[in-house]
């Protein structure tokens, strides 16, 4: 991509990531290498994903890059489904409106909405400018937390969230207008 990272978009990704341990807590990784090899590939198969797709961000649009994805990924997550919980069709039939309303909001609002939001960012600035905005999203789960679940997160998980956004901040200030690639 001939994308590089200033000194300043790294220090800021190093506070943002030093946030996310603090807001999350050191958790205890004895006996859980499995798990701790699936979450570190799973970021770093997304993260390339994001990098392969930044030409055609750059060429499609988000609604048009999110539809393709789901067309690609369903079959093979209905599969996997069958797979691990056996009756995907029983399951199906069996789901009552609130688990229908749940898919609605996850498949239309949060995947739809949000990737196409995304694919968009990801065609028209530099992806060591937005990347770093997935960190966010641990903050805004607390939020979401506090304000319609009623929890009531210890001083770590605030001082976490904060230092978090000092983080991106650090990143995305300043010279993010003139980095754009082209006004869609």
């Amino acid at each position: 991509l001939k994308e590089r990272p200033s000194i300043k978009n790294l220090i800021g990704l190093l506070i943002a990531f030093t946030g996310l341990i603090v807001l999350l807590g050191a958790p205890n990784l004895q006996d859980k290498y499995l798990g701790v090899i699936l979450v570190l590939s799973g970021a770093f198969t997304w993260s390339l994903g994001q990098v392969f797709a930044k030409p055609i961000s750059e060429k499609l649009n988000g609604i048009v890059i999110t539809a393709w994805l789901g067309v690609l990924a369903g079959p093979q997550l209905i599969l996997a489904s069958q797979l691990i919980e056996g009756n995907v069709v029983s399951n199906i039939r069996s789901a009552d409106y609130q688990a229908w309303l749940i898919v609605l909001y996850l498949g239309l609002l949060m995947n739809v909405l949000g990737y196409s939001i995304w694919y968009y960012l990801l065609g028209i600035y530099p992806v060591n400018k937005i990347l770093p905005i997935m960190l966010l999203l641990p903050v805004t789960g607390v939020v979401t937390a506090i304000m319609f679940l009623g929890e009531r997160p210890d001083l770590k998980v605030f001082m976490g969230g904060i230092v978090i956004l000092f983080g991106v901040g650090m990143i995305l200030i300043g010279k993010i207008k003139n980095q754009r690639v082209k006004h869609i």
